[in-house]
């Protein structure tokens, strides 16, 4: 049995929300994927009951356990990586503001200029050590989003999941030894993000579809 197109298309609108979504939304789009969940491994069991034998139906309901915890698994995931990837984009702008607040508009406007004047910048003690913080808080969530975005190349193989991810990865590599004048605005690493995210979500819902 399949979900009906009413149903697919609620869930991918509502995949498009949660991706921009707080803690407390995360749960929501967790909890919506359960209740579907449930609620189609109930009647495909019932449909399969009226059809087959008990051995039969044992086995379909194991085939179906089997691709519930994978269900959840990336729903695990997904959470995971929404969390560690804003936390990451928040502290890798956090230090680049740093800098740019310090340096005049119209200067910004020239990237050449721009690193002139960011070579020639002496922080003081106090900005130093929030800068500091804000490096290290920044590379601990990459490390982590990186481990959650392994893990996704794995579960989801050759999908869109894995040509957004690449496009994150292609993202860090240009950027890597560029200065804050350098760095392309914080909404393009969003965009990145976002694209990730919603990738996941809707490889999710074929998933449930199929089942």
């Amino acid at each position: 049995m399949e979900q009906s197109g009413t149903d697919r298309v609620s869930l991918l609108k509502g995949a498009e929300i949660m991706t921009y979504q707080t803690e407390s939304n995360n749960k929501g789009v967790v909890s919506h994927l359960k209740k579907n969940w449930i609620a189609i491994t109930a009647s495909m069991v019932s449909f399969v009951a009226g059809l087959f034998g008990q051995a039969e139906v044992e086995w379909y309901k194991h085939n179906l356990e089997q691709a519930e915890v994978l269900t959840a698994q990336r729903t695990v995931l997904w959470k995971s990586a929404t969390d560690h990837f804003a936390q990451y984009i928040n502290n890798w702008e956090r230090a680049r503001i740093i800098y740019l607040d310090r340096i005049d508009p119209q200067v910004k406007k020239d990237a050449v200029k721009c690193s002139i004047e960011f070579n020639k910048i002496k922080l003081g003690k106090d900005v130093q050590t929030r800068l500091d913080r804000y490096i290290q808080d920044r590379d601990k969530q990459k490390d982590l989003l990186a481990a959650d975005l392994e893990e996704a190349r794995f579960i989801y193989g050759n999908t869109d999941v894995l040509a957004e991810i690449e496009k994150f990865d292609k993202f860090r590599e240009e950027n890597k030894a560029r200065n804050p004048c350098e760095l392309p605005e914080v909404n393009e690493l969003r965009k990145i993000e976002r694209g990730i995210l919603l990738a996941m979500l809707k490889e999710m819902s074929k998933s449930i579809e199929r089942k």
